[in-house]
């Protein structure tokens, strides 16, 4: 996963010991925390064997804040 300045140049990677991430969003108290979904489904059995986290969801602490959510009212 890579975080891109304004200007589109990277500015963070973040290695996952997997190959399929699936969906991110923010959250916590601060909206700081990155949760990352992934998935293990597709995966050869060789794969799974060298990816044994797959599947699981990962948080990561980030630097910068995500966006509160906002609901449609109509």
């Amino acid at each position: 996963m890579v975080r891109y300045s304004p200007e589109g140049e990277p500015v963070l990677e973040v290695l996952l010991p997997v190959s399929r991430v699936t969906s991110v969003t923010f959250g916590g108290k601060d909206m700081k925390d990155l949760f990352i979904t992934t998935a293990s489904n597709g995966l050869a059995p060789d794969q799974l064997a060298e990816q044994p986290l797959a599947g699981d969801v990962f948080v990561y602490r980030s630097e910068v804040s995500g966006l509160a959510p906002s609901f449609f009212i109509g």
